[in-house]
């Protein structure tokens, strides 16, 4: 864990990852957007079919471990937008857990 402020860390790991974005999203375009948040366009592991629920398991699990080992391990990550749901793009928001 980061010994730096959680939100100076986390931003910190999000232009790593932006810079890295290869790794996460494959073929897809990788967006850091608003702070806390990712967007991947054109991913190619979203699974394709009428799910109710996300379906990027691999990558949103990815980013939280990442998120919790290095940052603070309060945060989460969840999949609010899926292409495999029919969404334009894969988004994810990182939050902090409740205590």
């Amino acid at each position: 864990m980061s010994t730096a402020p959680w939100t100076v860390a986390a931003w910190l790991l999000g232009r790593w990852a932006g810079q890295h974005a290869w790794m996460f999203a494959g073929s897809g375009r990788f967006f850091v957007r608003a702070e806390m948040e990712f967007e991947i366009v054109g991913n190619p592991l979203a699974k394709t079919g009428a799910y109710d629920v996300a379906s990027s398991f691999w990558q949103e699990s990815l980013f939280e471990h990442l998120f919790q080992s290095l940052v603070d391990d309060r945060l989460i990550c969840r999949e609010m937008e899926c292409e495999g749901k029919g969404d334009t793009s894969c988004q994810f928001a990182f939050m902090l857990a409740d205590a």
